[in-house]
């Protein structure tokens, strides 16, 4: 036990401050904007729930689009920065144990800052999605950051290039905003919008169970369940040395 702590301990120092702090930063990003929209809503003299929703719904950006891109892209960049990979092969301790490790380092870090942040702005009144039934709207933030942290590790694994997956999940959530209509208006690509939530907060309501069912809740379930296969395909990467091996500095 005291052996595991002590390994948990460095690879939580080995990860750098850049991964812990990169969340921060578009955190206090996201919230500065936040708080402009407040105050111009304000200054203009908008009702009280025009000011909670609009200041709400930035928050919502936050936790759904912004923090989990910043956890996809730091994925990409945590399974292909080891230096020294040839010589870790030889040892003992597998690599793709220690891949593992700093992967959910990394994700239960990005789990527990959404999850402070969603409790925050539930407690001041400014959480927008309807709480139709409890814990899953959650999934507004909890699906994307598994998403997008499995996307980004497995795609610097297959592509042996972070910079190949950091460009592709750079372009999707680009394409997504820019083509959100064609993805809101057909089926099939409604269940694999990102952003979803944001979208149908307006429409979503306790009196509109069928919308919470059919659209939204599908599509979250549907993206979770394509991160898990993406976290078994890590896996199955991560014990081909090939692939290891093949790796771009």
């Amino acid at each position: 036990m005291n052996a595991f702590r002590a390994r948990l301990r460095y690879e939580v120092r080995l990860l750098g401050i850049g991964t812990y702090l990169a969340p921060l930063g578009i955190t206090l990003a996201y919230l500065g904007f936040s708080l402009l929209v407040h105050a111009n809503y304000v200054r203009n003299g908008a009702s009280p729930a025009e000011v909670t929703s609009q200041t709400g719904r930035g928050i919502l950006g936050l936790l759904e689009n912004g923090l989990p891109l910043v956890a996809g892209l730091t994925a990409a960049f945590i399974v292909q920065s080891d230096p020294a990979i040839e010589l870790h092969l030889t040892l003992p301790h597998a690599y793709r144990g220690t891949m593992g490790r700093r992967i959910t380092l990394l994700l239960l870090w990005s789990v527990a800052l959404c999850a402070v942040i969603a409790g925050l702005t539930i407690a001041t009144g400014y959480w927008v999605v309807p709480v139709i039934q409890p814990p899953l709207e959650q999934l507004t933030w909890l699906t994307p950051v598994c998403w997008y942290i499995a996307a980004g590790a497995f795609l610097a694994l297959l592509l042996r290039s972070r910079t190949a997956s950091v460009t592709i999940l750079g372009a999707l959530w680009i394409v997504q905003f820019l083509f959100k209509n064609y993805f809101l208006n057909n089926a099939v690509p409604q269940r694999l919008y990102l952003f979803l939530t944001e979208e149908l907060v307006p429409a979503i309501s306790k009196a509109n169970a069928a919308l919470w069912y059919n659209t939204w809740l599908a599509n979250r379930l549907i993206l979770l369940g394509i991160a898990v296969v993406f976290f078994i395909g890590i896996t199955l990467l991560l014990r081909s040395n090939e692939y290891l091996l093949g790796h771009e500095a």
